[in-house]
C-alpha cells in the first residue's frame, strides 16, 4: 500500500485554506442571526457590535494566557535521537 506523501507548505495551506472556510461561515452565521437577536433582547446597534466585540477580546486573553500555562506535553528537540542508558534510568527514576 503507497503512502500518500505531502509537502510541508501544501499541508499548511490546505489547513490556511479550511480556517478561512470556517471563520468565514462563522461570520455569516452570526450576523445572520443578529436580526434575531436584536429583536429578542431589545439591543441596540451599538450594544448588539459591544456584545459581538467581547469574542475578540476572549479570544485574545485566550491566546495570552496560553503563553503563562505550563504544557502537560514536553517537547524535546532530540525525540528522534536514541536515549543513553543513564537517561533511561533517570527516567525510569522520576516515573516518566
Amino acid at each position: 500500500m503507497k503512502r500518500l506523501s505531502l509537502k510541508a507548505t501544501t499541508t499548511v495551506l490546505v489547513m490556511l485554506c479550511l480556517m478561512y472556510f470556517i471563520t468565514y461561515v462563522d461570520r455569516v452565521n452570526i450576523s445572520t442571526a443578529a436580526g434575531q437577536f436584536k429583536s429578542e433582547f431589545g439591543l441596540s446597534n451599538t450594544q448588539l457590535g459591544i456584545i459581538f466585540s467581547l469574542s475578540i477580546g476572549v479570544m485574545l486573553f485566550g491566546i495570552v494566557l496560553s503563553f503563562f500555562m505550563k504544557p502537560n506535553i514536553p517537547f524535546s528537540n532530540d525525540a528522534t535521537q536514541p536515549r543513553s542508558e543513564s537517561q533511561r534510568k533517570e527516567d525510569a527514576l522520576s516515573g516518566a
